[in-house]
């Protein structure tokens, strides 16, 4: 099969050869070729191979020339040479390869006519098998290879590859170290393992706000209810503007919330550098390490504190709005550790979220009522100490606790402990507590050390004021962080805690203990009493990841003591778990809770179990049972047709002294920018039925005009793409540019396209410290236009449109054809030579390394005159140089624009020798490697094509 498989690459090569052949590159049957071959060749063009090179995991070629003969693989000693970037070139006039290997100190020299090879200082006699000279090339047994270079070569004739292995740092990996430490510096330290555009929204002194609105009318028993929910967001003074109001029908106003925020994650904001948060109007206060705990109200606070990262002992909140009727499930590393329902205020707060060190993986699922289902990802990473060293970290809030900017007549109260609460704790009650103040500060001291201190004034449940003062520090030891804090206050209590986190194998813990005396009030403990101090409180966090056979089964424990100044002691244990069953996601949680009192002990167990997953590919079941004095149970059942509509059934049922059995359906029609909803419920404790409708929409200014949108647009940021063909090059859109329509473009819950102007309009991305946006460019059919990176991100605001443009730019593409030319001898293709296209001002727009035909394809060119030159590194260790330097010009058309010849001598001295080569700027379209974007190849310079004529070209001789 072989030989007929020969045959037919041999009548094709030589029917292409006469068309594809350049008129002067005739095979090469040197005089010294003759001359050493006292022997019939050891192979012949019917072994040729093409083995595909890699080395450490890295494709080095796709196509490496090599023979296979009953004496072994024949490699290509010049072209391996120049693949690994080795200082070795061969001069077939002479039948010698010479050189270096690492160092100029480690020469290497190879002579057919002396049949002898020297490395290391190192002499070998050469068999007649071991090397041949063929076509311009010296060809070499892998296995002696190995004697001579730091390599380990292996070739497989079945899956034609070579793998290679190298047993000293060669030259061509270091420079791959040396071009990522470069892409780390151009990229702020960061891996640019995704090619993304950054957009910029700068603050402005007035945006339209977004806003948001849902109307609802329901009819309970004899009662009509109405209710409305406004939400507006945008920019006002150059901060973010954020105001929520809720009210019913009789035109009283229920809930309201206003905030100016400005945030910037990279902590570089105009008015305070350094800062990365400011806050000013229903805002927060931070927490300390012994006594106050996070707390709102109207004020003002700030952070410089990173958005991504936290230190292990940290307390982390999380809030944010919910709109009405809605629920929201916390799940860290996929464990589930709370739920919340909104209940009139708009907003949701898990606090004191347990984490682990290192990376944790934070979920949000949204639940609507109508069966909307949406995610949030967030990832934070959890250091031993997140102050580096030499930096500042400052917390600061001031409040007037529990009241609010604007008053409403209907305060509503805390809901109270819940089975699934984070803290597993009371919550503090709702209303004016008056003037909470809290300030901290730490500082690196060294590289996982810091020293800290904090100051807070704050009023009791009772009213009472406390003002307290402490210091802290924090080390890294032995891979654990420890941290030590130290507290007093003005009534003479005192307070110390120690706390240990780290890891132990698999299993991440976090453990704290704190001794208080005096009456020192901390409300950061495991548990809260309304009057009575505590003296001393424990915690105990542990997580890790279990094997359920195959399936990881992710497990967290949290144990928290708490003795009183009275004597009496509270404990509550708390052990959670999730897994995958099928289709299914299964979480439970039980909590054990005991009072131990002087006279006597209580304590009682709950629970609760969760499962969600799709039946089929059409419905969505949510179960839940839980038990703690009563038992619920809780069934919903949701259905989508297509993005337009959506059923939900839900069933529930209370067992205890308040028994009851409820009923729930609901149908939502999602129109392109309004949601309408019909919904109705049945109680059996009292047989009333409840029916009613919901419409909600939303209204964003894009920058010309208000256009309808999705709910939820002034919850999130929101982005306009503007894609178009960029005539000219600037990035920049101009009249009479053509607009680019059909995109694609993903973000948020919808995928949208770009419309006839090129424009599309993506809402809902959320308000964290970044948010994306990709564009599918697949609509554009024109092989020669090429595209910006798709995946467009930016720094999110409630309210706030970011204009991002989409140039698409057209391009041209072109084949340099590199041969060897040598006194005496005629031109032949040379490989693995690196050539580099290098602009008008001086910059490299795109390089990459000829095949083993001596072609490189380089495509995703401007528009634009370049001139081509060999990598002067190449050039210098090689003694490469051009014969003159080919110009390249891409008309404003762009496309195919033909092959450029580029003549190459071997063994003089490059004209580029003493040139410092310059830092790659790769084109765009063009990666590092010199590899054109995925287009639709042209019929000349298809694979095929080229290895046909190739074979033709050598076979020709």
């Amino acid at each position: 099969m072989r030989g007929c498989g020969a045959i037919l690459l041999l009548g094709l090569g030589l029917l292409i050869a006469p068309a594809a052949a350049r008129a002067d590159a005739a095979p090469i049957a040197t005089r010294p070729a003759l001359a050493v071959a006292g022997q019939a060749q050891p192979f012949t063009e019917d072994d040729l191979l093409l083995l595909e090179v890699s080395a450490g995991g890295r494709l080095l070629a796709e196509a490496l020339p090599a023979y296979a003969a009953p004496a072994g693989v024949y490699l290509p000693l010049g072209e391996l040479a120049r693949l690994l970037e080795i200082a070795v070139a061969v001069d077939p006039n002479r039948a010698r390869a010479e050189g270096w290997v690492l160092s100029e100190e480690r020469r290497f020299r190879l002579d057919l006519l002396a049949a002898e090879a020297e490395a290391a200082g190192r002499g070998w006699s050469l068999a007649p098998e071991d090397a041949v000279l063929a076509q311009g090339e010296i060809w070499v047994r892998p296995d002696r290879l190995a004697d001579w270079l730091p390599l380990k070569l292996k070739a497989d004739v079945r899956s034609l590859t070579l793998a290679i292995e190298a047993l000293e740092p060669l030259p061509f990996q270091a420079r791959l170290e040396r071009e990522a430490r470069r892409q780390r510096l151009e990229h702020g330290g960061r891996s640019a393992a995704r090619a993304e555009t950054f957009v910029p929204t700068p603050y402005v002194a007035f945006s339209p706000p977004a806003v948001d609105v849902t109307v609802s009318a329901a009819r309970e028993a004899e009662n009509m209810r109405t209710r409305y929910d406004l939400r507006l967001a945008g920019d006002l003074a150059w901060a973010g503007l954020q105001a929520f109001v809720t009210g019913d029908g009789n035109g009283g106003l229920t809930q309201a919330r206003v905030l100016l925020e400005r945030k910037d994650p990279e902590r570089r904001m105009a008015l305070v550098p350094g800062i990365s948060r400011v806050s000013l109007g229903d805002t927060y206060t931070p927490s300390l390490p012994l006594g106050p705990r996070s707390a709102g109200g109207r004020g003002l606070s700030l952070t410089t504190e990173d958005f991504q990262e936290i230190g292990a002992f940290d307390q982390i909140d999380l809030r944010g709005d919910l709109e009405r009727d809605w629920e929201v499930e916390l799940y860290v590393d996929d464990v589930l550790r709370g739920s919340r329902k909104e209940e009139g205020a708009g907003e949701y707060a898990f606090e004191d979220v347990p984490l682990m060190v290192g990376l944790n993986v934070i979920r949000l699922v949204f639940y609507g009522p109508q069966g909307e289902r949406r995610e949030e990802v967030r990832r934070l990473h959890v250091a031993g100490d997140a102050v580096r060293q030499g930096e500042w970290l400052v917390r600061f809030g001031a409040v007037d606790e529990g009241a609010s900017v604007i008053a409403f007549h209907d305060d509503p109260q805390g809901e109270g402990d819940h089975l699934l609460d984070v803290g597993d704790r009371p919550r503090r009650l709702a209303g004016p507590r008056g003037l909470r103040a809290v300030g901290h500060l730490a500082y690196g001291v060294a590289p996982g050390a810091s020293l800290s201190a904090g100051l807070a004034s704050f009023h009791d449940l009772v009213g009472r004021t406390h003002t307290q003062a402490g210091v802290g520090a924090g080390a890294s030891v032995l891979g654990f962080a420890a941290q030590a804090n130290l507290a007093a206050d003005d009534g003479g209590g005192t307070a110390a805690s120690l706390g240990v986190a780290g890891r132990i194998g698999r299993v991440a813990l976090v453990a704290r203990h704190a001794e208080f005396s005096g009456g020192f009030l901390d409300e950061g403990g495991g548990y809260m009493r309304v009057l009575e101090p505590s003296r001393r409180s424990s915690t105990l966090s542990v997580d890790t990841t279990l094997k359920l056979g195959r399936r990881p089964l992710p497990v967290g424990l949290r144990v928290s003591r708490d003795e009183f100044a009275g004597g009496d002691a509270h404990l509550l244990a708390t052990g959670r778990a999730s897994t995958s069953l099928g289709r299914f996601l299964l979480s439970g949680a039980v909590r054990y809770e005991r009072e131990d009192k002087a006279a006597r002990g209580d304590g009682r167990v709950s629970g609760l179990i969760t499962a969600s997953g799709l039946i089929d590919d059409h419905w969505r079941v949510r179960a839940t049972a839980a038990w703690d004095q009563d038992a619920v149970a809780t069934v919903s059942l949701d259905r989508r047709w297509g993005e337009a509509n959506a059923l939900r059934l839900g069933l529930s049922h209370r067992w205890g002294d308040h028994a009851a059995t409820m009923l729930q359906a609901s149908h939502v029609w999602r129109l392109r920018n309004l949601d309408l909803s019909l919904f109705g419920g049945w109680s059996g404790a009292d047989g009333e039925t409840r029916i009613g409708v919901q419409l909600a929409t939303a209204l964003v200014f894009d920058g010309e005009r208000y256009r309808r949108a999705p709910p939820g647009a002034a919850a999130g940021g929101a982005m306009r793409v503007h894609a178009f063909l960029d005539a000219d090059g600037d990035g920049r859109w101009r009249p009479g540019e053509a607009p680019a329509a059909g995109l694609g473009v993903r973000g948020g819950r919808r995928v949208a396209e770009t419309d006839a102007e090129g424009r599309a309009l993506i809402t809902g991305l959320g308000d964290g410290a970044r948010a994306a946006v990709q564009i599918d460019a697949s609509a554009v059919e024109d092989p020669y236009v090429t595209t910006p990176p798709p995946r467009l991100v930016f720094v999110p605001r409630p309210g706030r449109v970011a204009e991002a443009a989409f140039p698409l730019q057209q391009t041209g593409e072109v084949v340099i054809e590199v041969a060897l030319h040598q006194d005496g001898e005629p031109p032949r293709p040379l490989s693995a030579v690196r050539l580099q296209v290098v602009d008008a001002a001086g910059a490299v727009a795109a390089e990459g390394r000829t095949a083993f035909d001596g072609a490189l394809v380089v495509g995703g060119l401007r528009p634009g005159d370049y001139r081509l030159r060999i990598d002067p590194e190449q050039a210098a260790t090689l003694g490469l140089t051009l014969n003159a330097a080919p110009a390249i010009h891409i008309p404003r058309e762009g496309g195919f624009v033909g092959e450029v010849a580029a003549a190459v001598r071997l063994g003089a001295t490059s004209i580029l020798a003493d040139t410092a080569p310059e830092p790659p700027q790769p084109a765009l379209g063009q990666d590092r490697a010199g590899s054109a974007p995925e287009r639709r190849p042209h019929a000349s310079r298809s694979l095929g094509a080229r290895l046909l004529r190739w074979l033709g070209f050598s076979l020709a001789g």
